[in-house]
């Protein structure tokens, strides 16, 4: 909420009082001077405000302007704040993958096994993540758990999201550059780094939901009020990947909140 300064206020009441108050009174000796002797005798060529206040003009007006300007704020002008907020928030995230350096086209394995490199890499990229953000991964966790048991259907709510992104837009920010960074040092693309997370948590057995970045973008463009999340396909896993990944199984865990938010 937004600081006040009572004292500025006050002054600015001051001032519009006696602003109204000459104003007031000048239309009432204007009036009297050109032959309508009406204000004169209601009182009203004076500068005491009290006597040009009335019911209408001074009391039910002006509560009806500060009761309609502030649901104006409430349901119209915050909203739409923070839905341009998000947007501009989404816009930096998707411009920090452009520094992505390797954008190399990535080919699946075959096989679809991993290798015991490109766990170590994934693996180095979520640690990097992670100790950028310190303390606040704990609250990104926290918040994402929310977000998470509310979407069991597939979908969350767009208004969610954009509350979850102004609480944590640091921490969003500051781990989407942590991953580029990370991503840039181990010489991954975005695009291998996804396949090998899939493919981790498929072996092991964590089949999880994500946010789907650009379905934000076009759901806060459209006005849609819910999103749908990537959902990973089920398929076969080989037996090496399960050994590779079982001494990570904790970690993967722990990093559900990143791949949740597609990090």
């Amino acid at each position: 909420m937004p600081d006040i300064n009572f004292a500025q206020v006050f002054i600015a009441f001051v001032v519009l009082l006696f602003s109204l108050t000459i104003h007031e009174s000048a239309h009432a000796w204007s009036a009297d001077r050109l032959g309508d002797p009406t204000s004169r005798k209601l009182g009203r060529v004076s500068l005491n405000p009290i006597v040009h206040a009335d019911l209408v003009g001074t009391v039910i007006f002006p509560l009806l302007a500060i009761v309609g300007g502030g649901l104006g704020y409430v349901y119209i002008v915050r909203p739409a704040r923070e839905y341009l907020a998000a947007l501009g928030q989404i816009a930096s995230l998707s411009e920090l993958d452009q520094q992505v350096r390797n954008w190399k086209p990535f080919e699946p394995p075959v096989s679809g096994e991993l290798s015991p490199e490109l766990v170590e890499r994934f693996a180095g990229v979520r640690q990097s993540i992670q100790a950028a953000l310190g303390g606040q991964f704990a609250r990104l966790a926290e918040r994402v758990a929310g977000l998470d048991a509310a979407a069991l259907s597939g979908r969350v709510g767009v208004r969610d999201l954009v509350a979850a992104s102004r609480d944590l837009a640091k921490a969003v920010g500051d781990a989407k550059r942590a991953q580029v960074a990370a991503l840039n040092e181990a010489g991954l693309s975005l695009a291998e780094y996804e396949w090998v997370e899939q493919r981790m948590y498929e072996a092991a057995g964590l089949l999880v939901s994500s946010l789907d970045i650009e379905a934000l973008q076009a759901a806060l463009t459209s006005g849609a009020e819910r999103v749908e999340l990537k959902r990973p396909e089920p398929g076969p896993v080989p037996d090496r990947n399960r050994e590779l990944v079982a001494p990570y199984l904790d970690r993967l865990k722990e990093w559900l909140p990143l791949t949740w938010i597609g990090l």
